[in-house]
């Protein structure tokens, strides 16, 4: 099976190995939600990170290389509802999930 991705996905700075097939599935969630942002050029890493909801009020944040792109509340909670759904499912997800802070490095190929 040919990536169409290279996605990296941390918890709590701890790298979650996937599988080629997890990864493509959750590339295209993240991909879905990109090709709303307008803000973003193709072609470039992309990184979300997922704080605890307790530490910041912002719950999400995206960036890339020198961009910030700042989403409004119900567009982070979408966003962290949707992957963290995907991401509960895995195996190998630490017992502090889902209160973790949570890292996914994009980049289309």
């Amino acid at each position: 099976m040919e990536l169409k991705y290279t996605l990296k996905l941390y918890i709590d700075n701890k790298r979650i190995p996937t599988k080629p097939y997890i990864l493509n599935t959750l590339g295209n969630i993240c991909a879905g939600f990109f090709e709303e942002l307008k803000e973003i050029p193709e072609q470039r890493k992309i990184v979300i990170f997922f704080n605890e909801v307790n530490k910041l009020d912002t719950i999400a944040t995206i960036s890339s290389e020198d961009i910030n792109i700042e989403l409004k509340k119900f567009v982070q909670i979408l966003m962290k509802k949707t992957i963290f759904g995907f991401i509960s499912s895995l195996n190998d997800i630490p017992s502090t999930f889902p209160d973790s802070e949570v890292k996914i490095e994009y980049e289309k190929h």
